[in-house]
């Protein structure tokens, strides 16, 4: 009598047992140090990551605080580093390198020690000249438009660019036109459709 009231007790034990070994199963095929540390941890240590600096400089080149909070505070660098390391649509962290060695040829220097004003400049011409034509993948004009679409995506999916940044329409859609002025920002529902575009 007493073993079958107890079945149930021992079939719902069985159950989480099993649960409890899938979820340490799949835990273990994850990083560990990701796994384990709460999502400030991970940007923690993400921010002892000697790239972080010079990819955190770059997001803030490309999206300064205005009278939004910029890419830096947003923390897209965390996303860079992770869409690299991680392979997210085809990157990869050699494109850093590549990237930073273009950025000191076209500073005549080191692009991360120069003034801001300078890095502003020296950026924006490689920019302008990385999408002037079609940049050949393993090349750092191709790396730049990579890691830029990361800088955007991570940006704008942070909470910092979602709900600060974009606007939310909760009818979006129409064909009403826009006039663009300097205060305009765009909805959230705005491009962004999945992938990093290049």
């Amino acid at each position: 009598m007493i073993l079958i009231h107890m079945k149930p007790v021992f079939d719902v034990l069985r159950r989480r047992l099993m649960l409890a070994g899938a979820g340490a199963a799949v835990a273990a095929l994850l990083d560990p140090a990701l796994v384990l540390a709460a999502p400030g941890a991970r940007l923690k240590l993400q921010q002892t990551d000697a790239r972080y600096a010079p990819v955190d400089r770059l997001a803030d080149l490309v999206i300064p605080s205005t009278d939004t909070p910029g890419a830096s505070a947003a923390g897209a660098a965390a996303f860079v580093l992770l869409a690299l390391d991680r392979r997210i649509s085809d990157l990869e962290p050699a494109m850093l390198d590549r990237l930073r060695t273009a950025l000191d040829a076209a500073a005549h220097a080191g692009f991360f020690m120069l003034p801001r004003a300078q890095q502003e400049r020296v950026l924006a011409e490689f920019d302008r000249a990385a999408y002037a034509g079609a940049a050949a993948p393993g090349s750092a004009p191709h790396a730049w438009q990579r890691i830029k679409a990361a800088i955007l995506v991570g940006y704008y999916t942070s909470e910092i660019g979602a709900s600060q940044e974009l606007v939310y329409d909760p009818v979006p859609g129409g064909t009403t036109p826009v006039k663009v002025t300097p205060d305009f920002r765009s909805s959230v529902y705005d491009g962004m459709g999945g992938a990093l575009a290049g």
